[in-house]
């Protein structure tokens, strides 16, 4: 347009009928460039329609996968959580059982070292009976004294004897 305008300006003052004409033209050709230009701007709003459209969808597709994803995490929370309170209610029942345990078996180990004092000590009475009269007739001459520390010497040792079969019987049963 340039080109072709820029002759007709230094023939407006010579010759008014050919830049008029010249002006007619080049005006035709401005009109025909807006048109164009209008083209390509309706062209270029339709392309960039087209292009958000298409973003638009990659975003709800996003939204939709991200979505999924967050119900999944959700999921998978939930679950964990279940497994874990599943987990810590066992953990209690083992613990109360365990404790349970532990206090049954404070209680055996009492009662073993309360049996243990118990026959310690009826063992000891028998054997102190039966050293003190054994001690008494070995010190004496008289034959009396001595038949009676015999007999009271048979009978404690009698006793000892079944308190040991007790003991033993007692140990057998328990293994």
């Amino acid at each position: 347009y340039y080109a072709d305008f820029r002759p007709a300006l230094a023939a407006a003052d010579v010759d008014p009928a050919t830049f008029q004409a010249v002006s007619d033209i080049g005006l035709s050709r401005l009109e025909n460039m807006g048109d164009l230009a209008a083209q390509i701007d309706d062209l270029g709003d339709a392309l960039a329609d087209r292009s958000l459209e298409r973003v638009e969808r990659a975003a709800q597709t996003e939204q939709l996968i991200l979505a999924g994803l967050i119900a999944g995490a959700i999921l998978i929370g939930v679950t964990l959580a279940m497994f874990a309170g599943r987990i810590v209610a066992r953990l209690r029942t083992v613990d109360e059982r365990e404790q349970w345990s532990l206090q049954g078996l404070a209680r055996s180990l009492q009662t073993k070292t309360d049996f243990i004092a118990d026959a310690s000590h009826e063992l000891r009475t028998p054997l102190a009976v039966i050293l003190g009269n054994a001690e008494t007739a070995l010190a004496s001459h008289d034959p009396t004294l001595h038949e009676s520390s015999l007999s009271t010497i048979a009978a404690e040792t009698q006793r000892m004897s079944k308190l040991v079969d007790d003991l033993l019987f007692l140990a057998r049963s328990d293994a």
